[in-house]
């Protein structure tokens, strides 16, 4: 992938290497001048208000399109939060089951690693002997 300046570059003179230039308009590459900075100051403030405004925006639309889904939902509210409470029971069950594997894991890899720095333990006094 070519360099940031590269593509500035016009012909350099040869005789001479890239460090002895002492400017990039002697190392043959071409400078241009703004009239006027362009872009923002890293000195300045942030305006946070539009990314704030943007956040309700997104969070007022979710809440709405939530309300409009529950309304406009084919069943009742009874059997609507049965589903919700449903669900839920079936998420904290398989996180349930999630955290047993993740010990059962857990207790598999002590008794690895203990099991290996025995037999390592053994093999340097073997070898010390």
């Amino acid at each position: 992938m070519a360099r940031s300046a590269d593509f500035l570059r016009t012909s350099a003179p040869e005789e001479r290497s890239r460090r002895e230039y002492t400017t990039e308009e002697e190392a043959g590459y071409e400078v241009a001048l703004a009239d006027e900075p362009v872009g923002r100051s890293w000195e300045e403030q942030r305006d946070w208000r539009g990314a704030g405004i943007l956040s309700l925006g997104v969070i007022a639309g979710a809440l709405v399109g939530a309300g409009v889904a529950l309304l406009l939902a084919p069943q009742s509210g009874e059997e609507t939060r049965e589903r919700i409470a449903d669900r839920a029971r079936r998420l904290g069950s398989r996180a349930d089951a999630s955290w047993d594997d993740l010990r059962d894991e857990l207790r598999r890899l002590r008794r690895r690693s203990r099991r290996a720095a025995t037999r390592g333990r053994w093999k340097v006094e073997d070898i010390l002997d």
